[in-house]
């Protein structure tokens, strides 16, 4: 029982900064000292329990610098840097493969001609085109939704940044930024459903009439997908506005990352506010700014700042 009482001896990470070189030996020689590293005029090492013998190993020494972290705290550091640059790989990752997505779509499904009913349209050739599509489209939405799981991870890498500088900004944006991925998840693999309408329409004995009447299902179908993402579209406008207010009080991204990425995500908002509502077109350009340039530019900017040095 006593022993539990008894607190273990703190370990402390040092780093030392001499004029001239450091008296690596000396200190090597030091009780509690360990894992001493030399780089230059500057010394890192570990010590265990008090710090008189290390500080003793100094003397006659000129210190320029000194500089010491907990285990415990330089660990927490050392786990938030890990946050940081793998949220910010995602984010580059998620947006560079979310390019070929919309390549694949025009290398297996181009466009067709714009029909009676406008760009809408598209869904009749789609089904009726599907057998032949299957596999690049298929392949295609794999790869789109692997994007949106990568996104994931940059969104709570962007919270885990900016919350000790604005909280409230960051969890809210990064919790509609979260809900957006979701929605647009939840439209992110239409072929599933159009495949089942196509083995319909070429399914034995069905008449002109049955054919009709499944392409005006697979209308309403896309109808549903395109509302996920539209919302999806203004939950993450509304995200990257809120993540941009709380950068403009972060010293490492400051005015010019808050302002701009405040003013990509109200130009994509009055994006999808124009394309995707009123003209009622799923084929929105205003999505490249969540999906691409905002992605790959806070991206490097999180992997940036996961290289900061800890003391």
């Amino acid at each position: 029982m006593l022993t539990n009482m008894i607190e273990d001896p703190p370990i402390q990470r040092v780093e030392v900064s001499f004029v001239g070189a450091p008296p690596a030996q000396q200190i090597e020689r030091a009780s509690g000292v360990s894992e001493v590293e030399v780089d230059g005029p500057t010394l890192r090492c570990q010590v265990w329990g008090s710090f008189q013998p290390f500080l003793e190993a100094l003397s006659g020494h000129e210190v320029t610098r000194l500089a010491s972290t907990s285990s415990e705290v330089r660990g927490q550091l050392m786990e938030q840097q890990r946050v940081l640059r793998w949220g910010g790989l995602a984010g580059i990752l998620g947006a560079s493969i979310a390019v070929p997505t919309a390549l694949l779509g025009l290398l297996f499904s181009p466009p067709p001609a714009v029909g009676p009913c406008g760009a809408p349209c598209f869904v009749d050739v789609d089904v009726a085109n599907f057998p032949v599509e299957k596999l690049g489209t298929s392949l295609g939405y794999g790869v789109y939704i692997a994007a949106l799981i990568l996104f994931v991870f940059f969104f709570l890498a962007l919270y885990r940044a900016l919350r000790d500088a604005s909280l409230a900004p960051a969890l809210f944006g990064g919790g509609m930024g979260l809900l957006g991925i979701v929605l647009m998840a939840a439209g992110g693999v239409p072929s599933v459903a159009f495949a089942h309408l196509s083995d319909l329409y070429y399914a034995p004995g069905v008449t002109p009439q049955d054919q009709a009447t499944l392409l005006l299902v697979a209308h309403a179908v896309q109808g549903v997908f395109n509302e996920t993402d539209t919302a999806g579209g203004i939950f993450l406008a509304i995200a990257f506005i809120l993540l941009g207010t709380a950068m403009l009080r972060h010293s490492s991204f400051g005015k010019r990352f808050g302002g701009t990425t405040m003013a990509l995500g109200v130009v994509g908002l009055i994006g999808i506010a124009v394309i995707s509502i009123a003209q009622d077109n799923p084929n929105n350009y205003a999505f490249v700014i969540f999906v691409t340039i905002l992605p790959v530019v806070l991206g490097w900017k999180l992997v940036r700042l996961s290289r900061a040095s800890v003391s």
